[in-house]
């Protein structure tokens, strides 16, 4: 990791960065207590500009192997069907704005040095594993104006403009992208806004002056030239609040630098899986394949945070090769209206396989799947959406982990009534 640091530490000090300059400062804007166990605990750094303590002052944000091993299998599974998986970790407010950081940090374990060699690390291991992985930190760093609002974590248009450029630049050199069809975008001012800010209010309340606003420019992107037949290549951006603030303009920009149709579906508070299980286990991606798929989340959503089953899911949705169905035999629907139950003795073997549970149009947010060997032993996988995802009433559930011959039943839950004509299929994961 020395090698990483001293690439990136070259970096901040051709950007003129001290780490170290300074004394930890008193507030400027009579804070007292925003540091001390509420939500959205924090530290006053310079110039105005707030700093959330967790997760923003974390200078680990571990991105395991067994974690890259599965998002190479999700972006082999999406190549295959012609999907370019494009993943955008994006840096902490603290990682990007290294300048405005306050000695007080040090309080907090925060180590600039050790949490930037930890990011770079993990991108380069992305990228060593294959996967299409943009880089924003480095154009952050060296943004002359906040890429971040002083008073919220979250980017405002200038780092969604950063942003977006590094994932062009990324979906530009791939492969094929000069023969693909593109439109021209155009994107102009058209203001100033004050953003909404749950963080900013949080603080105000413990401050005697006047915290900065939540400002950010706006920006609209248009068409000035549609592409031969008007169709162009597709982006789908999947991602977080950090991808949906409106005023932000996050993909009109990647509009801009691709010159793409972009397709956009964030969740804010969705965390790393939120949006991107939603928009794979839809009707719309099965039947519409977008040719790059961008996830967005920021570095401290680990995909592999939650364990392995969620990116198992994505990787069925990705392969989507579902045809062996079960029977599916409801409950009463008087009395136990989301029970369903289907045999799977003639499953020879779950290695490599998934099923997919359809509600038949039921608004399911969760969906328990107990499997039964028969010999009194239950293994249960629970598959729980985000209250605020669109439901799509379509759930895979990988067979890994359990028995080595299979289950012979599967017991199965939803938080719901099922629809009319669910259905029960088993998928293949391919070999990959």
């Amino acid at each position: 990791m020395r090698a990483i640091w001293k690439t990136v530490s070259n970096a901040l000090l051709a950007a003129g960065i001290s780490l170290t300059a300074g004394a930890a400062m008193a507030s400027v804007h009579g804070c007292r207590g925003i540091e001390d166990g509420h939500f959205w605990s924090s530290i006053e750094g310079r110039d105005g500009v707030f700093f959330r303590v967790d997760p923003g002052l974390h200078a680990i944000h571990p991105m395991t192997d067994a974690t890259i091993a599965e998002l190479a299998r999700l972006s082999r599974a999406l190549k295959a069907a012609g999907t370019t998986l494009v993943l955008a970790p994006l840096p902490t407010k603290a990682l990007a704005m290294p300048r405005s950081l306050d000695l007080d940090t040090e309080l907090f374990g925060y180590d600039t040095e050790i949490a930037t060699t930890v990011y770079l690390d993990a991108i380069g291991r992305l990228r060593g594993a294959g996967i299409t992985t943009a880089d924003a930190l480095r154009p952050l760093i060296r943004s002359e104006q906040p890429p971040y609002f002083k008073t919220d974590y979250r980017m405002n248009a200038r780092g969604a403009a950063i942003t977006a450029a590094t994932i062009g630049q990324e979906i530009r050199s791939g492969a094929g992208y000069a023969q693909q069809a593109r439109h021209s975008f155009t994107t102009i001012r058209t203001g100033q806004a004050d953003i909404p800010s749950a963080m900013r209010i949080a603080l105000q309340q413990h401050c005697e002056a006047t915290l900065p606003k939540a400002t950010t420019e706006i920006f609209e992107t248009r068409i000035e030239t549609r592409a031969a037949q008007g169709q162009s290549g597709v982006i789908a951006l999947v991602g977080t609040e950090f991808s949906d603030l409106p005023e932000a303009n996050f993909a009109g920009f990647l509009a801009q630098e691709t010159g793409f149709d972009v397709i956009q579906y964030s969740l804010p508070g969705g965390g790393a899986f939120g949006a991107i299980s939603t928009y794979l286990t839809s009707e719309e991606f099965a039947t519409g394949r977008p040719d790059f798929l961008v996830w967005e989340f920021p570095i401290y959503d680990n995909p592999g945070g939650n364990g392995l089953q969620p990116l198992e899911e994505l990787i069925a949705a990705a392969f989507n090769s579902c045809r062996d169905a079960r029977p599916l035999e409801l409950a009463d629907p008087e009395t136990q209206p989301g029970v369903a139950t289907a045999d799977l003795s003639a499953l020879a073997t779950p290695m490599g396989h998934s099923l997919l549970l359809e509600t038949g149009g039921a608004p399911a947010r969760t969906a328990r799947f107990a499997f039964d060997k028969g010999d009194g032993i239950i293994r249960t996988k629970i598959i729980a959406r985000h209250p605020e995802q669109l439901p799509t009433g379509r759930f895979f559930v990988p067979l890994s982990g359990l028995w080595p011959d299979g289950a012979d039943k599967v017991d199965i839950t939803l938080d719901v009534a099922f629809g009319d004509a669910p259905s029960l299929s088993v998928c293949s994961m391919g070999d990959n």
